[in-house]
């Protein structure tokens, strides 16, 4: 396995991650999969509040020795904020979920305009430097599907250690695109995936 630095972290980070959106239905060969992986040298993996039972599936999977070999992210469920304080319920919530006492890099999850308003509105960004502070989260981040416009702007608003954009071989202008990669890299989001 080939590693790499993950954006301003500084942390090593395996080329190859692995996405726990979609699981398979049986628990066991969920669980078989994600210490596969890491057993092969994938050492970053990314779940999310939202993705059906994934955080509790990788919690359970990161067990016996797996967490000490990983970089964990996963994202906070900006449209169910209300108020500023939901930031950190949800956290903590995703934390009882992983079974974990902190998060490696904690990302604001799609930054469509809905969610970026109520992020601005909550002011979801005061409150990832307090959970730096606090201990729960090491690096802050934000996954985003909104225009290069758009990303550019959340990218300049605050001091990010990691951006996730959707970038694919026929989207080299759809979203953030190649463009705004070529931005994150000049602010030191280098790898964005």
């Amino acid at each position: 396995m080939e590693y790499t630095k993950l954006g301003k972290t500084g942390i090593d980070v395996s080329r190859f991650g692995l996405g726990c959106m979609r699981f398979p239905e049986n628990k066991a060969d969920a669980i078989n999969m994600v210490r596969y992986a890491i057993d092969n040298g994938v050492n970053y993996i990314d779940t999310a509040y939202v993705y059906e039972n994934s955080e509790m599936i990788t919690g359970e999977a990161l067990q016996d020795g797996y967490r000490e070999r990983i970089i964990l992210a996963t994202k906070s469920p900006i449209w169910n904020i209300q108020a500023h304080d939901d930031f950190e319920k949800y956290l903590d919530e995703e934390l009882k979920r992983l079974r974990m006492d902190h998060i490696d890099i904690y990302l604001l999850h799609n930054l469509n305009p809905g969610n970026w308003k109520a992020v601005k509105k909550y002011d979801g960004l005061s409150f990832l430097d307090k959970m730096v502070k606090k201990g729960k989260i090491r690096y802050k981040g934000f996954s985003i599907h909104n225009t290069v416009e758009v990303f550019k702007e959340i990218v300049d608003i605050f001091e990010w250690e990691m951006a996730q954009i959707q970038l694919n071989i026929l989207g080299e202008t759809y979203q953030a695109g190649i463009e705004g990669l070529r931005y994150g890299a000049k602010k030191g989001l280098e790898h964005l995936s």
